[in-house]
């Protein structure tokens, strides 16, 4: 008798999960992209990359390429990032404020007046 409760569960779990389903397409999968796919097409581009450089033309150095790449990245940057609704400069300074009196020092106030002096800064 379990052996028949079993199968007819299952049959009838499988045949709701089926019907479920069947309006919903299956995901598509990405292309798995593995280190044997990285460095081919990394070895492609540095190929196209040496023939694009004239023969006699030196090597570039290591900080003429760091440049280049640094180039790339940035307009990848600006191309891809949202553009601000405000003009800020981020390397702006904030706005000067005045800056706060200071204090008379405690030896030539006594005990009454700075008690008054913080009376009135609070308020009161």
């Amino acid at each position: 008798s379990s052996s028949s409760y079993s199968s007819s569960s299952s049959s009838s779990y499988s045949s709701s999960s089926s019907s479920s389903y069947s309006s919903a397409p299956p995901p598509k999968e990405e292309e798995f992209y593995g280190f044997a796919q990285f460095f081919a097409d990394l070895e492609a581009e540095l190929e196209d990359k040496a023939k694009k450089r004239p023969k006699d033309a030196p090597p570039k150095t290591l900080w003429e390429e760091l440049f280049e790449i640094g180039e790339e990245f940035v307009e990848f940057l600006e191309g891809t990032a949202p553009t601000p609704k405000a003009k800020t400069n981020a390397y702006e300074a904030p706005p000067k404020t005045s800056p706060p009196k200071p204090k008379p020092s405690a030896k030539s106030q006594s005990v009454d007046d700075m008690l008054a002096q913080l009376k009135r800064d609070m308020g009161k």
